[in-house]
């Protein structure tokens, strides 16, 4: 975007020099005289839009090449910018004195009030002074228009690394966790079920070769992401066997959407991690289609002691999904049912 203002700049300078030319002469024409003997002359009229072109341009050019109002002014700084706006003002004007006097004996001769040198020094002097005041005042609203573009995208960038950042914590905080707690159950099923421990292996190697492969990627297919999840879940119900049910009911047309990585896996975890899986109370998630969105829901009965969370998984989520569409994470908490809707994503 900087580079497209940068392009067309030239074409700015020459219309706002034409625009104050106009102004210079067609000021100059109507406003001083009442009488039609005393009316300026094209050869005049000429004479003052060539001297206003030239000057404007002239101004424009030195003030934009020394003026950046991008960076903060300090006392002794406006001091230094103020002289250098006179000093601007004072070449400028010698400038279009000098042009103006070229043409003053056609100006004599019609009755010009230029015929006095002093006259001719102190208008062009105070019309100097009001055209780089005009330039001066656009180039301070261009500075100031790019500080906050440039404040902006600075803004994007750092809200992106803090997400990256978050998400690599994140993982940080799944795989040893959730790799603990495998190995635990892995350990269980040797001792009582050894022949559905190589399943166990081959399940838990599929989940980290995911991590490993798309742990970095913004998006995979929702067709991957449930390949993943079926591991997952795998590992999940070998741990709770029959107090954890998952549902999934994601039609074929669906999974050819994006997601960012892990998203369900997060969402699957929240519910196993804060709400009390036990025979007695057997959690039930569920992962369907509603409206334009995925609809993960899980029965709301919550842990009485929950392990301490950064509580950043959904977060990071909204994040993401937001970078990633027009859209973000939306939560749904009723009396027995909690909910988390990711939006459907085709293109990125």
């Amino acid at each position: 975007m900087f580079l497209k203002i940068r392009k067309v700049r030239p074409a700015i300078a020459i219309l706002n020099a034409i625009f104050i030319a106009l102004i210079t002469s067609g000021a100059r024409h109507y406003g001083d005289y009442g009488d039609r003997d005393n009316l300026l002359t094209t050869s005049e009229i000429a004479a003052l839009f060539l001297a206003g072109f030239v000057i404007s341009l002239t101004s424009w050019i030195i003030i934009f090449t020394s003026f950046d109002f991008r960076i903060s002014y300090k006392r002794w700084r406006i001091v230094e910018a103020a002289l250098r706006f006179l000093l601007i003002t004072i070449v400028t004007a010698a400038v279009y004195i000098l042009i103006l006097n070229y043409y003053r004996p056609v100006m004599v001769e019609y009755k010009s009030k230029f015929e006095e040198w002093s006259v001719l020094c102190q208008w062009g002097y105070y019309r100097c002074l009001l055209i780089n005041v005009f330039i001066l005042i656009i180039k301070f609203s261009t500075d100031n228009n790019i500080a906050k573009r440039e404040a902006l995208l600075k803004n994007e960038i750092l809200l992106k690394e803090n997400i990256v950042a978050k998400y690599e914590a994140l993982k940080q905080q799944v795989n040893p966790h959730f790799l603990f707690n495998s190995l635990n159950s892995l350990k269980s099923l040797i001792m009582v079920h050894p022949e559905r421990s190589v399943d166990f292996v081959i399940r838990l190697s599929d989940v980290y070769r995911y991590l490993l492969k798309h742990g970095v990627n913004g998006t995979v297919t929702l067709r991957e992401e449930l390949e993943f999840l079926q591991s997952y879940i795998f590992l999940l119900e070998r741990r709770y066997e029959t107090n954890l049910s998952i549902e999934i009911e994601l039609p074929e047309p669906y999974l050819s959407s994006v997601i960012p990585p892990v998203s369900l896996q997060i969402l699957v975890e929240n519910a196993v991690k804060h709400n009390v899986v036990s025979a007695a109370k057997p959690l039930n998630v569920r992962i369907g289609i509603r409206e334009d969105f995925i609809h993960v829901e899980n029965d709301l009965q919550p842990r009485y002691s929950v392990e301490k969370s950064e509580k950043i998984g959904l977060a990071t989520l909204d994040y993401r999904y937001r970078l990633l569409s027009d859209k973000g994470v939306r939560i749904e908490k009723k009396e027995k049912k909690f909910s988390v809707l990711l939006p459907l994503i085709y293109e990125v």
